[in-house]
């Protein structure tokens, strides 16, 4: 995550950045991810290093006509105000305890029909094959 947002700071765009790590040949899940999946969560963190980037206070010369471009600021800051945005995020997505007992009760409820299902199918298949 540090080399994305580092380059997404220094200006690169979310879709070279997603060029180049679809390109990367990382091992496990992510190394079989397409260039359009990585694009999808590239540019969402692109946003939030926009976002990071405007509100960081930039500091400004007296005189800004002489400024030839906006300084831009570290990668470092960045990169801390994305994670901490990240942890924010990743906090909302806790699913409440109520909930769990809920989709627990659901999953073998879900076992059970299924079970029920093959033994059904399977007496079908008994009596369709075997006829008394």
């Amino acid at each position: 995550m540090g080399a994305t947002v580092t380059r997404l700071t220094e200006g690169e765009s979310g879709r070279s950045v997603a060029r180049w790590a679809s390109k990367l040949g990382i091992e496990g899940a992510a190394g079989h991810w397409s260039y359009w999946h990585w694009e999808k969560l590239i540019q969402a963190v692109a946003k939030q290093v926009r976002r990071a980037k405007e509100k960081l206070p930039v500091k400004r010369l007296l005189r800004p006509a002489q400024m030839p471009e906006p300084p831009v600021p570290p990668a470092i800051e960045v990169q801390e105000q994305v994670e901490a945005q990240v942890v924010e995020l990743e906090c909302r997505d806790e699913i409440p305890e109520s909930a769990q007992q809920v989709w627990m009760h659901v999953e073998s409820t879900i076992e059970k029909l299924k079970a029920e299902q093959v033994l059904q199918y399977l007496i079908y298949r008994q009596i369709r094959c075997c006829p008394s």
